[in-house]
């Protein structure tokens, strides 16, 4: 129908995005990209974005920092389920 949303572009991630406490500036740790990778990700919910470099390895496919989820979280959420994660060259 005319005006729907289209479909949401293809993510590298599949799943919830989550956070770890950590400061400085907005920042990412992957499991799945390797340190100097920038991310552009979008909560599909609020369309917020925030475009991180990854730091270091963790154990999920995206873990954003403190500073980079308050970038698009919604308040008082601490979890982003509907987002992209864009790799960006």
């Amino acid at each position: 129908s005319p005006g729907a949303p289209g479909p949401a572009p293809r993510s590298a991630c599949s799943g919830a995005i989550t956070f770890f406490a950590e400061g400085g500036a907005p920042a990412a740790t992957s499991g799945q990209f390797p340190a100097g990778t920038r991310l552009r990700v979008t909560n599909l919910d609020n369309n917020k974005v925030t475009t991180v470099t990854v730091t270091g390895p963790s154990g999920s496919c995206v873990l954003l920092n403190s500073a980079a989820m308050e970038q698009i979280r919604e308040p008082g959420k601490n979890l982003v389920r509907r987002n992209t994660v864009e790799v960006l060259r």
